[in-house]
C-alpha cells in the first residue's frame, strides 16, 4: 500500500475499484477531473500517524501541488457506484480512525452513488470548505459522527451544498446539525439549497 497523491492519471476516463481497498494515506485529487466508481467495494482509510485526526479518505485540493496558487485550475471528483450484486460501495474510515469521508479544501465534488458512512470527525461525513461546492445527486451519507457540528455534511463559510437527490440519514452531531450544518456566522456564511432527496433520522 502506497500514498495515492494527485490521483488523476486518467482524468477523462473512469476509475473502478476492483476490490476493497484499505489506504495508509488519504487520496489527494490535486488537478483535473477524476471519475471514480466504487463498484460495490469499500474504500477505507486506516489510521497512521497524523492521518487519524481529521483527514478525508479523499481530499480535493488544487493548491496541494500548485505552489499555493488557487487560480487557473481545479480539482473535481465525480463519485458513482455500479453496485454489482446489489452491494453498495462505501467511503469510510477504519473503526479506530478519525476523519471525514470527503474533504473539499479547494475543488468540487459531485456524488451520484455509493455511501459515505462510518466516519468520525470534528464535522461532516463531507466537509465543505470556503470556495468549494458539493452537489448530491444520489447515494447516501449515513452513520457518520461529528464531535462538533454537521454529522452528515458540514458547510463552512463561503462553501456551497446543493442537494438534488440522495439521502442523508442516521448521522449524529454533538453540536448542531445532525444531518447538515451550514455556517451562519457574520462574514462566514455557507449556502445550502435542496430541490430533491431526503434528510431524516439524524441527531444533534
Amino acid at each position: 500500500r502506497h500514498p495515492l497523491d494527485g490521483w488523476n492519471a486518467r482524468p477523462t476516463r473512469g476509475n473502478y475499484l476492483g476490490g476493497d481497498l484499505e489506504l495508509d494515506y488519504p487520496i489527494y485529487i490535486t488537478r483535473g477531473t477524476v471519475r471514480l466508481c466504487l463498484n460495490g467495494h469499500e474504500l477505507k482509510l486506516a489510521p497512521v500517524g497524523t492521518n487519524n485526526s481529521v483527514s478525508g479518505v479523499i481530499t480535493l485540493d488544487y493548491t496541494y501541488y500548485n505552489s499555493g496558487n488557487s487560480s487557473g485550475g481545479s480539482a473535481i471528483l465525480n463519485l458513482t457506484d455500479c453496485k454489482p450484486d446489489g452491494k453498495v460501495g462505501t467511503v469510510t474510515h477504519s473503526n479506530d480512525g478519525k476523519g471525514c469521508g470527503v474533504e473539499l479544501s479547494n475543488g468540487a465534488f459531485n456524488m451520484y452513488g455509493g455511501s459515505i458512512t462510518g466516519n468520525k470527525t470534528t464535522g461532516g461525513g463531507v466537509y465543505v470548505n470556503s470556495g468549494t461546492a458539493f452537489s448530491l445527486y444520489g447515494g447516501s451519507i449515513t452513520g457518520n459522527t461529528a464531535a462538533n457540528n454537521g454529522g452528515g455534511v458540514y458547510v463552512g463559510g463561503g462553501g456551497t451544498f446543493n442537494m438534488l437527490g440522495g439521502e442523508i440519514t442516521g448521522n449524529t452531531a454533538a453540536g448542531s446539525g445532525g444531518g447538515v450544518y451550514v455556517s451562519n456566522s457574520i462574514g462566514s456564511i455557507g449556502k445550502f439549497t435542496m430541490s430533491g432527496g431526503e434528510i431524516r433520522g439524524n441527531t444533534a
